[in-house]
């Protein structure tokens, strides 16, 4: 399923999916994303058991790779690689095997050499679960090597 384009142009969205289909983590653990625009990008993940802890919830790891994996990803609609260089996750509520979580990344700041991303992750009730915060390296244009 192609993600909704909400507003970037398509050659940017290609130079995007490519870059996010050569994100081999991101793919094994059920990541997809959904939308993408101008500074902002969601995704979703649907909890399955192989992201669980002991107690049946969602590891807090995977937790973290979402919101690492939206917010990067959100760096990538100012055509710009976001290589992480911090990130916080502050996590309120567990959730569940078989929920499904909406990771939405937002853009609060960019500059030439530093871009900082907030993200809200919210269950099927729009629960806030968690909400992360990070600061992600301006690498350069997509269409450049890292």
């Amino acid at each position: 399923m192609e993600p909704k384009n909400l507003g970037l142009d398509e050659e940017l969205v290609t130079n995007i999916l490519n870059a996010f289909s050569n994100n081999h983590f991101a793919r094994r653990t059920g990541i997809v994303l959904t939308s993408l625009g101008p500074g902002t990008l969601t995704a979703q993940l649907t909890v399955t058991k192989d992201v669980c802890n002991m107690l049946g919830t969602m590891h807090g790891g995977a937790t973290a790779a979402l919101a690492d994996t939206t917010m990067g990803m959100c760096c990538c609609t100012l055509n710009s690689w976001g290589i992480t260089a911090d990130f916080n996750v502050y996590y309120f509520l567990p959730v569940s095997e078989n929920e499904t979580i909406t990771s939405t990344g937002k853009i609060i700041r960019s500059g030439k050499k530093a871009i900082f991303v907030e993200c809200a992750l919210a269950n099927g009730k729009g629960q806030l679960v968690a909400k992360a915060s990070g600061t992600f390296f301006n690498g350069g244009p997509l269409n450049s090597n890292l």
